[in-house]
């Protein structure tokens, strides 16, 4: 039976079971347990709903649910996310810069805008680098699946992650957490509600996280890997009025690391790189093809080789250049909510962020003069949307509409100042990309029975992407794009509390230009992409101790964008439509309270894709076919995990959560040449806290804890056009450590 059989049939299933659930009789559904299901309130329709009310592809977890998963940072939320997959170096709060995906659509590309929008508390998250948000006194993370462009601000043609920080309310409340753990982990956070008048109430919140690294520099003598975290949040709230709310925030994000985690598995002394650090006269003009001195490349083989049998061993000869990322993040915001009337809103957001990264990179990995490259990037963007939401019609309309604009100036991401050799990094072009950005969107959902409803949205969006090089006359090249992208879906309230929808809604990505003093004419552009997505689903609970919610879905995926090596005879690495794919899949998330102390919970993906049409440049240029692997896309996902709490007869409370999670095989990277095949792996986690008193806990955590070897990506630089060495960025070891927390 084929794949998409196997879905049918799994459809059927759904829509079977789902009518069975809603025939049970609700007195006896809710004898089921005494233990019951905690209601998720989400704001992923931008006003609030009941998750099991909610149509659309959405996982959600809750404070509570964070902590008990020790979930820390975007990394540990793709666990528990059926279809998010993340390529590349993580951390708490930082990263530098990875390649975040939902259902196979996403990017690792610099010149584009993201595939998967990020926001915090709904703000547009527009830095390449950071994208792995650690989690600082959020109330919750809500991770959307397919486009959402009727929905929100930004174009979202893969999905949405939402980041909910606490709000100040009028009531003093306060945590102060500290933690410790290996590789010499030490950090704290805490957040504090001040409520200073009966309308005016501030909440502020901080955290420093400091830990060591895992792969262990001989040359130098360090641990790469090193992090340090600090960021910092201000929020107030002015209620002047029942009807009138004014929000400022003032979010900082600082992050130090000092390299990447990335180990040698493969070595070709006679890549193109490494041939040119040896023969400097092949490539440089006199007299520097004099002065230059040639690289020895003696030891320049397979005894680079990283060790890979024990997460304890992860070992590099060296780098000889240096290795880093710095990271600023600043954003300053307000909002003002305005009920207009007792069914109409009308709410602004407006936003300033500004950003600040340097990314130096010993490219080579090893102690040779080979190739070294250094990133600096300035970004800030200013955002303001107007949304007004409501009912009308006796409540039977409810909406969102909104005006959308958006500019960003992003300077030196989509370049680097590269040294060959002993030539190292002098300085450089950099590149910059301005982006203007007007969208106006809207999303309707009508109650035709009281059991049916039919939603309809639209999005425009006008945008204008300037790129250029830096102090280079002539270089300023425009490109405009303009979109309608439609939203269609039905829903039926079967019962009480089953409910099944079917949607189809489209995604628009803009095209833009990748810069290059290399390239032809100043640059290489590339066109827009966009995805149709269709997608029935089931919202069901089973009386208050069961939920079910299974998924499927089909995703037609147009002039597809990602990162292209073109040689000009040097290597860049450009930004290219590679062609059309189609992506399906079922995903499925569950939680079953047992008893009125287990709570048991599954969330799993069944996924595949396929090349329906490569064009021939790409094909020539990387050696693709439409028999390849799409990458970021792992046939088969899930984590399983539950939940026990008893309480002591000394009025303790202990709660054990224990997880396993574990990802299929997948591709790390498009084109053939660079691709590498990153095996399946397990992970096992554990949290134990003992609640000492109402204000006072303790808890030990684990993560990785059988110490598995498993890999966060990696490219194949050991082919003929590179610099001869295979990439792999490990995870990290296992990991364990004490929490204390104290309440007031």
């Amino acid at each position: 039976m084929g794949t998409i059989q196997k879905l049918s049939s799994a459809a059927a299933s759904i829509i079977v079971l789902s009518g069975a659930v809603a025939a049970q009789d609700s007195e006896t559904r809710q004898g089921l347990s005494d233990g019951w299901i905690e209601e998720v309130v989400v704001t992923a329709t931008r006003r609030e709903t009941g998750l099991q009310e909610t149509p659309i592809a959405l996982t959600a977890l809750g404070s509570q649910a964070l902590e008990q998963r020790n979930a820390e940072d975007l990394q540990d939320v793709a666990k528990y996310t059926p279809g998010l997959q993340i390529i590349g170096l993580a951390g708490r709060g930082g990263g530098a810069g990875s390649n975040v995906s939902i259902r196979g659509i996403g990017t690792d590309a610099q010149e584009s805008q993201a595939s998967v929008g990020t926001y915090i508390d709904e703000v547009y998250f527009p830095s390449g680098f950071g994208n792995v948000l650690g989690l600082l006194d959020v109330e919750r993370v809500e991770v959307l699946r397919g486009p959402q462009g009727t929905l929100f601000g930004r174009n979202t043609i893969a999905g949405a992650i939402q980041y909910v920080s606490v709000a100040p309310e009028n009531e003093f409340s306060s945590y102060l957490k500290g933690t410790f753990g290996n590789f010499d982990r030490k950090g704290g956070e805490g957040a504090m509600t001040l409520p200073i008048h009966e309308q005016f109430n501030v909440r502020l919140a901080a955290m420093y996280e400091d830990q060591d690294g895992y792969v262990y520099d001989q040359l130098n003598d360090i641990d790469r890997g090193a992090e340090e975290v600090k960021a910092g949040r201000i929020r107030a709230r002015w209620e002047p009025s029942d009807r009138l709310t004014v929000d400022l925030k003032t979010e900082l994000i600082r992050v130090e690391t000092n390299g990447r985690t990335n180990v040698i598995g493969a070595v070709n002394p006679f890549a193109q790189f490494a041939f040119l650090a040896a023969n400097p006269g092949v490539w440089l003009p006199p007299p520097l093809n004099m002065l230059i001195p040639p690289e020895d490349l003696t030891g320049f083989d397979d005894t680079l080789i990283s060790p890979l049998g024990d997460p304890s061993d992860f070992t590099i000869r060296g780098l000889n250049y240096p290795d880093f990322l710095d990271f600023e993040y600043d954003v300053y915001q307000g909002t003002i909510e305005w009920d207009l009337t007792d069914k109409l809103t009308l709410k602004s957001i407006t936003a300033q962020v500004e950003s600040d990264a340097t990314f130096s990179q010993d490219f080579d990995l090893t102690p040779y003069n080979i190739l070294a490259t250094e990133t600096i990037g300035d970004l800030e963007a200013f955002s303001q949307e107007l949304q007004l939401s409501g009912t009308a019609f006796s409540d039977s309309l409810s909406f969102v509409t909104g005006l959308y604009y958006y500019d960003s100036s992003d300077v030196g991401t989509a370049s680097s100042l590269v040294g060959i050799g002993n030539l190292l990094p002098p300085g450089g072009v950099r590149a910059g990309i301005d982006t203007e950005s007007i969208a106006v969107y809207g999303q309707g959902t009508l109650d035709l029975t009281g059991a049916f409803s039919l939603s309809l949205g639209i999005r425009y969006t006008d945008e204008k992407v300037t790129s250029s090089l830096e102090d280079i006359p002539g270089s300023n090249l425009d490109f405009k794009y303009d979109d309608w992208s439609p939203h269609i879906g039905v829903q039926y309230q079967a019962g009480e509390d089953v409910m099944l929808y079917a949607k189809a809604s489209k995604g628009f990505r803009a095209g833009g230009n990748t810069a290059s003093t290399d390239l032809p004419n100043f640059g290489l552009s590339f066109d827009p992409e966009e995805a149709w997505t269709y997608e029935i689903g089931a919202r069901t609970t089973f009386g208050g101790v069961f939920r079910f919610n299974p998924t499927l879905f089909l995703t037609d995926w147009s002039d597809a964008q990602s990162v292209i090596i073109v040689f000009t005879p040097a290597p860049v690495a450009t930004t290219q439509n590679v062609g059309d794919t189609e992506i399906y899949g079922l995903e499925l998330e569950t939680e079953w309270a047992a008893s009125e102390v287990l709570t048991l919970y599954l969330s799993a993906a069944l996924m595949e894709g396929k090349y329906k049409k490569l064009y021939p440049n790409i094909v020539a240029s990387g050696g693709l076919t439409t028999d390849a692997d799409l990458p970021a896309l792992p046939d088969f996902k899930f984590t399983l995990g539950g939940n026990y709490t008893h309480r002591l007869d000394n009025g303790m409370r202990l709660s054990v959560s224990l997880d396993y999670s574990w990802i299929d095989r997948h591709r790390s990277f498009l084109q053939e040449h660079g691709a590498i095949t990153l095996d399946s792996y397990g992970l096992l986690g554990a949290r134990a806290q003992l609640d000492i008193t109402e204000f006072v806990s303790l808890a030990l955590y684990g993560n990785n804890l059988t110490d598995e070897v498993y890999f966060l990506g990696g490219t194949d630089f050991a082919n003929g056009g590179t610099v001869g060495i295979q990439e792999l960025n490990v995870g990290r070891g296992r990991a364990y450590g004490a929490e204390l927390k104290f309440s007031f």
